[in-house]
């Protein structure tokens, strides 16, 4: 190590060792270059001093923050969207409970994110849910299936169970696809890999 230098002659010491008269000492490490004025003895030895914290400070701190960052619990990696369900609904108005379920457990289901497609399909009793001019359907019901159609849950009915009980599949409330026949949809979405939820 270098004597320290007279206070009354501040010189530049560059990475090499050259003196400069500047009125500085540059300090190196590393890639940091630091401009220090003139001092001696225990002056000198606290720049030196500070100078190292704030080395080990510029270096230590970047990790420090990507350590902060959360990280995803064990086991709780993201979804992948994979699987397919199809909830059937055939139960009418006789089990109201029933109905709502099918429609609140379908949204649930899309709402998860490890699906990558879930399909709401009737073809029986359940269509008149869809029929806005039934008094009967609950407004539990009615909200139900709004809820489900705006998660995403594609909504099927069968166009056989539209005839049967005289229901125009222009005036579904919340909008469905029709299909011709609702057990022949179901037999394609089963050939495709969907899974199937009967309700």
């Amino acid at each position: 190590m270098s004597s320290p230098l007279p206070s009354s002659e501040p010189r530049l010491i560059d990475p090499d060792g050259g003196p400069s008269a500047d009125g500085t000492h540059a300090v190196v490490r590393s890639s940091l270059l630091v401009i220090l004025p003139s001092a001696n003895g225990p002056e000198l030895v606290q720049m030196k001093r500070f100078l190292l914290y704030f080395v080990a400070a510029v270096i230590v701190a970047p990790w420090i923050a990507l350590g902060a960052q959360p990280a995803l619990p064990a086991g709780k990696q993201s979804p992948t969207r994979q699987g397919k369900l199809v909830f059937v609904a055939t139960t009418g108005l006789e089990d109201i409970g029933t109905l709502s379920s099918s429609f609140r457990h379908a949204k649930s289901a899309k709402e998860s994110g490890y699906l990558s497609d879930v399909v709401w399909l009737t073809y029986g009793r359940a269509v008149v849910a869809l029929d806005p001019t039934v008094k009967a359907v609950p407004e539990e019901v009615r909200k139900a299936a709004q809820e489900a159609k705006a998660a995403g849950v594609r909504l099927v009915a069968c166009g056989h169970a539209l005839q049967k009980f005289d229901i125009d599949p222009k005036k579904l409330q919340p909008q469905a696809d029709v299909v011709d026949n609702g057990v022949a949809e179901l037999a394609r979405l089963v050939a495709e890999g969907y899974q199937v939820i009967r309700y």
